[in-house]
Protein backbone atom coordinates (compact mmCIF):
# COMPACT_ATOMS: atom_id res chain seq x y z
CA UNK A 1 0.00 0.00 0.00
CA UNK A 2 1.44 3.28 -0.92
CA UNK A 3 0.86 6.42 0.82
CA UNK A 4 0.42 10.14 -0.81
CA UNK A 5 4.28 10.42 -1.73
CA UNK A 6 3.65 14.30 -3.49
CA UNK A 7 5.60 16.16 -0.77
CA UNK A 8 8.07 13.39 -0.58
CA UNK A 9 8.98 13.29 -4.25
CA UNK A 10 8.96 16.78 -4.77
CA UNK A 11 11.56 17.09 -2.15
CA UNK A 12 13.57 14.09 -3.50
CA UNK A 13 13.50 15.55 -7.00
CA UNK A 14 14.55 18.80 -6.25
CA UNK A 15 17.54 17.40 -4.28
CA UNK A 16 18.47 14.85 -6.84
CA UNK A 17 18.52 17.77 -9.72
CA UNK A 18 20.71 19.82 -6.94
CA UNK A 19 22.82 16.59 -6.43
CA UNK A 20 23.27 16.24 -10.27
CA UNK A 21 24.14 20.20 -11.28
CA UNK A 22 26.69 19.64 -8.20
CA UNK A 23 28.26 17.36 -9.76
CA UNK A 24 28.58 18.23 -12.93
CA UNK A 25 29.96 21.93 -11.67
CA UNK A 26 32.39 19.80 -9.46
CA UNK A 27 33.38 17.97 -12.96
CA UNK A 28 33.58 22.02 -14.86
CA UNK A 29 35.93 22.79 -12.18
CA UNK A 30 38.61 20.09 -12.66
CA UNK A 31 38.20 20.95 -16.78
CA UNK A 32 38.62 24.38 -15.97
CA UNK A 33 41.68 23.69 -13.52
CA UNK A 34 43.60 21.14 -15.92
CA UNK A 35 42.55 22.77 -19.41
CA UNK A 36 40.67 19.46 -20.21
CA UNK A 37 37.41 19.60 -22.31
CA UNK A 38 34.18 19.35 -20.35
CA UNK A 39 32.48 16.70 -22.12
CA UNK A 40 28.80 14.89 -21.35
CA UNK A 41 29.16 11.32 -20.11
CA UNK A 42 26.73 8.67 -20.16
CA UNK A 43 23.75 9.60 -17.38
CA UNK A 44 23.62 12.96 -17.45
CA UNK A 45 20.94 15.04 -17.52
CA UNK A 46 20.80 17.31 -21.26
CA UNK A 47 19.44 20.14 -19.72
CA UNK A 48 21.52 20.16 -16.64
CA UNK A 49 24.43 19.76 -19.13
CA UNK A 50 23.58 22.01 -21.62
CA UNK A 51 23.48 24.84 -18.32
CA UNK A 52 26.85 24.02 -17.41
CA UNK A 53 28.61 23.68 -20.80
CA UNK A 54 27.24 27.31 -21.15
CA UNK A 55 28.74 28.71 -17.46
CA UNK A 56 32.30 26.97 -18.36
CA UNK A 57 32.33 28.14 -21.76
CA UNK A 58 31.53 31.45 -20.86
CA UNK A 59 34.23 31.32 -17.54
CA UNK A 60 37.00 30.65 -20.50
CA UNK A 61 35.77 33.17 -22.53
CA UNK A 62 36.30 35.51 -19.72
CA UNK A 63 39.51 34.54 -18.78
CA UNK A 64 40.56 34.49 -22.02
CA UNK A 65 38.99 38.04 -22.59
CA UNK A 66 41.38 39.26 -19.84
CA UNK A 67 44.28 37.27 -20.88
CA UNK A 68 43.93 38.65 -24.00
CA UNK A 69 43.68 42.31 -22.98
CA UNK A 70 46.55 41.76 -21.30
CA UNK A 71 48.57 40.00 -23.69
CA UNK A 72 47.95 43.34 -26.38
CA UNK A 73 49.06 45.50 -24.08
CA UNK A 74 52.28 43.39 -23.21
CA UNK A 75 53.15 43.22 -27.07
CA UNK A 76 52.52 46.97 -27.48
CA UNK A 77 55.40 47.07 -24.68
CA UNK A 78 57.41 44.80 -26.11
CA UNK A 79 57.19 47.10 -29.82
CA UNK A 80 57.88 49.87 -27.89
CA UNK A 81 61.04 48.70 -26.01
CA UNK A 82 63.01 46.82 -29.36
CA UNK A 83 62.15 50.29 -31.16
CA UNK A 84 63.94 52.67 -28.23
CA UNK A 85 66.92 50.43 -28.19
CA UNK A 86 67.30 50.47 -32.25
CA UNK A 87 66.78 53.78 -32.32
CA UNK A 88 69.32 53.81 -28.88
CA UNK A 89 71.17 52.07 -31.03
CA UNK A 90 71.27 54.34 -33.90
CA UNK A 91 72.33 57.08 -32.20
CA UNK A 92 75.17 55.45 -30.01
CA UNK A 93 76.63 54.89 -33.72
CA UNK A 94 76.23 58.54 -34.63
CA UNK A 95 76.96 60.15 -31.98
CA UNK A 96 80.75 60.44 -32.59
CA UNK A 97 80.18 61.40 -35.74
CA UNK A 98 78.22 65.04 -34.52
CA UNK A 99 81.15 65.20 -31.86
CA UNK A 100 83.62 65.22 -34.85
CA UNK A 101 81.77 67.65 -37.31
CA UNK A 102 80.99 70.08 -34.05
CA UNK A 103 85.11 70.34 -33.45
CA UNK A 104 85.36 69.96 -37.48
CA UNK A 105 83.20 73.38 -37.23
CA UNK A 106 84.55 74.94 -34.58
CA UNK A 107 88.20 74.86 -35.49
CA UNK A 108 87.33 76.51 -39.10
CA UNK A 109 85.03 79.26 -37.22
CA UNK A 110 88.41 79.83 -35.43
CA UNK A 111 90.37 80.53 -38.61
CA UNK A 112 87.81 82.38 -40.49
CA UNK A 113 86.71 79.59 -43.20
CA UNK A 114 83.02 79.03 -41.50
CA UNK A 115 80.93 81.31 -39.84
CA UNK A 116 80.25 81.41 -36.18
CA UNK A 117 76.82 80.47 -36.70
CA UNK A 118 77.61 76.84 -38.29
CA UNK A 119 79.83 75.74 -36.28
CA UNK A 120 77.12 76.84 -33.34
CA UNK A 121 74.40 74.71 -35.47
CA UNK A 122 76.74 72.21 -35.34
CA UNK A 123 76.97 72.00 -31.52
CA UNK A 124 73.17 72.35 -31.33
CA UNK A 125 72.35 69.31 -33.03
CA UNK A 126 75.13 67.02 -31.29
CA UNK A 127 73.26 68.11 -27.92
CA UNK A 128 69.99 67.60 -29.40
CA UNK A 129 71.13 64.22 -30.59
CA UNK A 130 72.94 63.54 -26.92
CA UNK A 131 69.06 64.67 -25.48
CA UNK A 132 67.39 61.92 -27.62
CA UNK A 133 70.12 58.97 -26.53
CA UNK A 134 69.38 60.27 -23.17
CA UNK A 135 65.79 60.09 -23.59
CA UNK A 136 65.59 56.27 -25.10
CA UNK A 137 66.93 54.83 -21.89
CA UNK A 138 64.27 56.51 -20.13
CA UNK A 139 61.86 54.54 -22.62
CA UNK A 140 63.87 52.19 -22.43
CA UNK A 141 63.65 51.57 -18.61
CA UNK A 142 59.30 53.01 -18.75
CA UNK A 143 58.56 49.70 -21.47
CA UNK A 144 60.73 47.44 -19.45
CA UNK A 145 58.36 48.58 -16.52
CA UNK A 146 54.99 47.93 -18.27
CA UNK A 147 55.92 44.77 -19.44
CA UNK A 148 57.11 43.35 -15.90
CA UNK A 149 53.42 45.24 -14.84
CA UNK A 150 51.36 43.36 -17.48
CA UNK A 151 52.99 39.81 -16.56
CA UNK A 152 52.14 40.29 -13.27
CA UNK A 153 48.64 40.80 -14.20
CA UNK A 154 48.60 38.00 -16.36
CA UNK A 155 50.04 35.88 -13.25
CA UNK A 156 47.23 37.27 -10.58
CA UNK A 157 44.59 36.84 -12.88
CA UNK A 158 45.62 33.13 -13.96
CA UNK A 159 46.61 33.05 -9.68
CA UNK A 160 42.98 34.67 -8.63
CA UNK A 161 40.98 32.19 -11.39
CA UNK A 162 42.69 29.16 -10.19
CA UNK A 163 42.21 29.97 -6.13
CA UNK A 164 38.45 30.81 -7.16
CA UNK A 165 38.27 27.18 -8.67
CA UNK A 166 39.73 25.25 -5.43
CA UNK A 167 37.59 27.17 -3.36
CA UNK A 168 34.42 26.73 -5.08
CA UNK A 169 35.83 22.76 -5.84
CA UNK A 170 36.00 22.29 -1.68
CA UNK A 171 32.45 24.31 -1.26
CA UNK A 172 31.30 21.88 -4.16
CA UNK A 173 32.62 18.38 -2.61
CA UNK A 174 31.29 19.34 0.83
CA UNK A 175 28.03 20.52 -0.62
CA UNK A 176 27.73 17.46 -2.71
CA UNK A 177 28.07 14.95 0.58
CA UNK A 178 25.59 16.97 2.26
CA UNK A 179 22.90 16.21 -0.48
CA UNK A 180 23.77 12.93 -0.67
CA UNK A 181 23.30 12.05 2.64
CA UNK A 182 19.82 14.01 2.61
CA UNK A 183 19.31 12.16 -0.26
CA UNK A 184 19.07 8.84 1.94
CA UNK A 185 16.75 10.67 4.40
CA UNK A 186 15.20 11.01 1.24
CA UNK A 187 14.75 7.69 -0.24
CA UNK A 188 14.10 6.12 3.95
CA UNK A 189 10.91 8.60 3.79
CA UNK A 190 9.91 7.36 0.49
CA UNK A 191 10.13 3.84 1.69
CA UNK A 192 8.16 4.87 4.76
CA UNK A 193 5.24 5.73 3.12
CA UNK A 194 5.12 2.49 1.11
CA UNK A 195 3.59 -0.49 3.24
CA UNK A 196 5.02 -3.96 1.86
CA UNK A 197 3.31 -7.23 3.04
CA UNK A 198 6.01 -9.95 4.08
CA UNK A 199 4.36 -12.67 2.34
CA UNK A 200 1.13 -12.65 -0.15
CA UNK A 201 -2.11 -13.11 1.61
CA UNK A 202 -5.71 -11.57 1.67
CA UNK A 203 -6.64 -7.96 2.71
CA UNK A 204 -9.54 -7.73 5.43
CA UNK A 205 -11.01 -5.21 7.54
CA UNK A 206 -9.85 -2.05 5.55
CA UNK A 207 -9.93 1.17 7.63
CA UNK A 208 -11.34 3.28 5.11
CA UNK A 209 -12.94 2.61 1.53
CA UNK A 210 -12.25 6.73 -0.13
CA UNK A 211 -9.61 8.14 -1.63
CA UNK A 212 -8.02 10.89 0.23
CA UNK A 213 -9.60 9.93 4.05
CA UNK A 214 -7.08 11.29 7.03
CA UNK A 215 -6.68 8.45 9.30
CA UNK A 216 -5.48 9.19 13.13
CA UNK A 217 -1.93 7.88 13.99
CA UNK A 218 -1.71 4.55 15.01
CA UNK A 219 -5.10 3.63 12.95
CA UNK A 220 -4.94 0.15 11.99
CA UNK A 221 -5.36 0.42 7.93
CA UNK A 222 -6.09 -2.82 7.30
CA UNK A 223 -5.22 -6.85 8.30
CA UNK A 224 -3.75 -9.06 6.14
CA UNK A 225 -4.22 -12.96 5.97
CA UNK A 226 -1.48 -15.02 5.03
CA UNK A 227 -2.46 -17.61 2.43
CA UNK A 228 -0.56 -20.10 3.28
CA UNK A 229 -2.18 -19.93 6.92
CA UNK A 230 -4.83 -22.14 8.00
CA UNK A 231 -8.21 -20.78 7.85
CA UNK A 232 -10.48 -20.67 10.95
CA UNK A 233 -13.73 -18.81 11.66
CA UNK A 234 -14.20 -15.90 14.29
CA UNK A 235 -17.43 -16.36 15.97
CA UNK A 236 -19.31 -14.26 18.86
CA UNK A 237 -21.18 -16.21 21.34
CA UNK A 238 -24.03 -14.32 23.41
CA UNK A 239 -23.61 -14.55 27.26
CA UNK A 240 -26.09 -16.46 27.65
CA UNK A 241 -24.32 -19.68 25.19
CA UNK A 242 -20.88 -19.31 26.59
CA UNK A 243 -21.27 -20.90 29.84
CA UNK A 244 -21.83 -24.52 27.75
CA UNK A 245 -18.88 -23.62 24.68
CA UNK A 246 -16.21 -25.82 25.57
CA UNK A 247 -13.18 -26.49 23.20
CA UNK A 248 -13.08 -29.37 21.34
CA UNK A 249 -16.96 -29.38 20.96
CA UNK A 250 -17.89 -30.12 17.15
CA UNK A 251 -18.85 -27.43 14.85
CA UNK A 252 -20.88 -27.05 11.77
CA UNK A 253 -20.09 -23.53 9.75
CA UNK A 254 -22.85 -22.20 7.09
CA UNK A 255 -21.34 -19.70 5.18
CA UNK A 256 -23.53 -16.97 3.69
CA UNK A 257 -21.45 -17.26 0.13
CA UNK A 258 -23.35 -20.75 -0.48
CA UNK A 259 -26.58 -21.58 0.44
CA UNK A 260 -26.46 -24.39 3.59
CA UNK A 261 -29.44 -26.09 1.39
CA UNK A 262 -27.50 -26.20 -1.88
CA UNK A 263 -23.46 -26.79 -0.82
CA UNK A 264 -23.81 -27.88 2.31
CA UNK A 265 -21.97 -26.69 5.75
CA UNK A 266 -18.36 -26.97 6.61
CA UNK A 267 -17.39 -28.94 9.54
CA UNK A 268 -14.96 -27.54 12.44
CA UNK A 269 -14.75 -27.99 16.10
CA UNK A 270 -14.29 -25.03 18.95
CA UNK A 271 -10.94 -24.31 19.15
CA UNK A 272 -10.66 -21.49 21.65
CA UNK A 273 -13.33 -19.47 23.60
CA UNK A 274 -12.15 -15.87 25.18
CA UNK A 275 -11.77 -15.11 29.00
CA UNK A 276 -13.84 -12.02 28.97
CA UNK A 277 -16.67 -10.23 26.98
CA UNK A 278 -16.32 -7.21 25.00
CA UNK A 279 -18.29 -5.18 22.40
CA UNK A 280 -18.05 -6.75 19.02
CA UNK A 281 -20.16 -4.01 16.97
CA UNK A 282 -23.51 -5.64 16.98
CA UNK A 283 -26.75 -4.47 17.33
CA UNK A 284 -28.52 -5.28 20.52
CA UNK A 285 -31.80 -7.88 19.92
CA UNK A 286 -34.85 -6.29 20.93
CA UNK A 287 -34.73 -8.95 23.97
CA UNK A 288 -31.92 -7.05 25.06
CA UNK A 289 -32.67 -3.73 24.22
CA UNK A 290 -35.92 -4.06 26.28
CA UNK A 291 -34.13 -5.46 29.54
CA UNK A 292 -31.50 -2.92 28.84
CA UNK A 293 -28.91 -5.38 28.48
CA UNK A 294 -25.34 -4.80 27.14
CA UNK A 295 -24.53 -6.48 24.13
CA UNK A 296 -21.03 -8.01 24.99
CA UNK A 297 -19.72 -11.17 23.25
CA UNK A 298 -17.18 -13.83 23.94
CA UNK A 299 -14.60 -13.84 20.58
CA UNK A 300 -14.80 -17.72 20.07
CA UNK A 301 -12.07 -19.38 16.91
CA UNK A 302 -13.47 -22.45 15.47
CA UNK A 303 -10.65 -24.62 13.94
CA UNK A 304 -11.97 -26.20 10.25
CA UNK A 305 -11.67 -29.83 9.31
CA UNK A 306 -11.51 -28.83 5.37
CA UNK A 307 -9.99 -25.66 4.29
CA UNK A 308 -12.44 -26.00 1.60
CA UNK A 309 -16.48 -26.40 1.09
CA UNK A 310 -16.87 -29.64 -0.50
CA UNK A 311 -19.81 -30.78 -3.18
CA UNK A 312 -20.57 -34.03 -4.64
CA UNK A 313 -19.76 -32.50 -7.69
CA UNK A 314 -16.83 -30.17 -6.72
CA UNK A 315 -15.21 -27.83 -4.12
CA UNK A 316 -14.80 -23.97 -3.47
CA UNK A 317 -11.95 -22.29 -1.93
CA UNK A 318 -12.81 -20.55 1.61
CA UNK A 319 -11.14 -17.10 1.62
CA UNK A 320 -10.82 -14.70 4.58
CA UNK A 321 -13.56 -12.38 5.36
CA UNK A 322 -16.29 -14.84 4.62
CA UNK A 323 -19.16 -14.25 6.88
CA UNK A 324 -20.00 -17.38 8.59
CA UNK A 325 -22.87 -18.89 11.55
CA UNK A 326 -21.76 -20.80 13.59
CA UNK A 327 -24.07 -24.27 15.29
CA UNK A 328 -21.93 -25.61 18.06
CA UNK A 329 -23.14 -28.91 19.52
CA UNK A 330 -23.60 -28.74 22.84
CA UNK A 331 -25.19 -32.48 23.52
CA UNK A 332 -27.45 -34.69 22.95
CA UNK A 333 -31.22 -35.30 24.22
CA UNK A 334 -33.74 -37.72 23.35
CA UNK A 335 -37.50 -36.40 21.56
CA UNK A 336 -39.42 -36.80 24.63
CA UNK A 337 -36.84 -34.36 26.36
CA UNK A 338 -37.64 -32.20 23.78
CA UNK A 339 -41.29 -32.23 23.81
CA UNK A 340 -41.34 -32.11 27.88
CA UNK A 341 -39.08 -29.26 27.82
CA UNK A 342 -41.49 -26.44 27.54
CA UNK A 343 -44.17 -28.54 30.36
CA UNK A 344 -40.70 -28.25 32.77
CA UNK A 345 -40.18 -24.86 32.56
CA UNK A 346 -43.62 -23.67 32.79
CA UNK A 347 -43.92 -25.84 36.00
CA UNK A 348 -40.59 -24.18 37.54
CA UNK A 349 -42.27 -21.15 37.04
CA UNK A 350 -45.44 -21.68 38.35
CA UNK A 351 -46.96 -20.05 41.16
CA UNK A 352 -44.52 -17.42 41.29
CA UNK A 353 -45.39 -14.02 42.04
CA UNK A 354 -44.44 -10.33 43.64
Amino acid sequence: MRMDTTTVDADYNSILEELERSKLNLRRIEAELTGAHFVKEPGDPSALFAEVRLQYESNKESLASAVSEQQAALERAEKELALAVETKDKLEKVLPLYKQEEEAYLKLSESAHVGMLDAIDKTRKRIEKEEEYQAQDLIIAREKAAMEQTQRKIRQLLSKNESQLREQRAQLAEKINRLEAELIKQEHRRSLLELKAPQDGVVKDMATHTVGTVTQPGTILMTLVPLTDTLRAEVWLQNQDVGFVRPGQDVKLKLTAFQFQKYGMVNGNVEHVAADARDAGQQPSAEQAANNANPLTYRTLISLDDQKLFTEMKSYDLFPGMQVMAEIKLGERTVLEYLLSPVRKAFHQAGRER
